[in-house]
């Protein structure tokens, strides 16, 4: 009934026959008022201004405590920030496979 653009008439009738049909179940009646309420009201809410999602961005970078305060400096921004490590495990393993063939 809220989803499908119906004319006032047809959305009245569609009203009816769903209390009708609550009624007949065994539905409280101030339950399905209150239920037809919220869902009005969650509808006519204002949507945000912009309809776009927000698209983050990000840039990784290698961490270190002077890159870590220079990114605090880009939090109220679009721009987030990731850190990676020098070390990773590839690169221990290269070098224990260099140090062994010497």
């Amino acid at each position: 009934m809220h989803s499908v653009p119906l004319s006032p008439l047809r959305k009245q009738k569609e009203w009816c026959i769903i209390q009708q049909i609550a009624i007949a179940n065994g539905f409280v009646i101030s339950l399905i008022l209150s239920l037809n309420s919220y869902i009005e009201d969650t509808l006519q809410q204002p949507t945000a201004t912009d309809p776009t999602p927000q698209i983050k961005i990000w840039t990784t970078l290698t961490y270190s405590p002077l890159i870590q305060t220079i990114s605090n400096l880009f939090k109220h921004t679009k721009q987030h920030m990731a850190f990676c490590s020098t070390s990773t495990i590839s690169s221990l393993v290269i070098a224990k496979a260099d140090r062994n063939n010497k």
